[in-house]
């Protein structure tokens, strides 16, 4: 599984590690993403209960996230719980990686903002892995009903941008989009 990929291997690495899967059905019933996609705030909230649960039996330690596509929907606002409700989360967490970002631009921008005006951004990064070529996301975006706010734009193809603003891009705190379809980056 991914645990392995990422080097979670017993024996390997620090041996008090600790990789939690969380599981969430991104699908409704009639097989909508789009649906769905209401369906990941509730999500956030169940995920926020079971890292705090973690955070209680391991405490001091660190928390990293690690999410890909409608995960970064999930995993962006459990960060936005965190910091509404005052969560110990907030202040432990140190690395987000994002993967394929299936959350509206104009909707991680807000809490964006949140977590910068909360100071948390002097401890905590945010790697959104991004792909402006990814053409599977692409339809997807082009297809979708805008979201919240009027936002169109998915932070996997344009990064972190207000909504009918333009790119940030890098030199933002806390928040590094790595294009792959860049060619510096390709070359890296």
């Amino acid at each position: 599984g991914w645990p392995l990929r990422l080097g979670f291997r017993p024996g390997a690495g620090d041996p008090g590690g600790l990789a939690v899967v969380f599981g969430w059905r991104s699908k409704n019933a009639a097989g909508s993403h789009f649906e769905a996609y209401q369906d990941g705030i509730d999500a956030a909230k169940a995920l926020l209960l079971c890292v705090e649960a973690v955070a209680a039996a391991r405490p001091g330690e660190p928390m990293h996230f690690f999410a890909h596509s409608l995960g970064t929907h999930v995993t962006l606002h459990c960060l936005a719980e965190a910091v509404e409700q005052g969560s110990v989360i907030a202040e432990r967490l140190r690395r987000v990686v994002l993967i394929g970002g299936s959350e509206f631009s104009g909707v991680a921008f807000p809490i964006y903002n949140t977590l910068k005006e909360q100071g948390l951004l002097n401890r905590l990064a945010i790697y959104n892995v991004a792909n402006a070529r990814d053409r599977v996301t692409k339809r997807i975006s082009e297809l979708a009903t805008y979201g919240p706010n009027g936002a169109k734009h998915m932070i996997c193809h344009h990064g972190l941008k207000p909504t009918g603003g333009t790119a940030l891009g890098n030199g933002q705190p806390g928040w590094i989009d790595l294009d792959l379809a860049n060619p510096a980056f390709r070359n890296w």
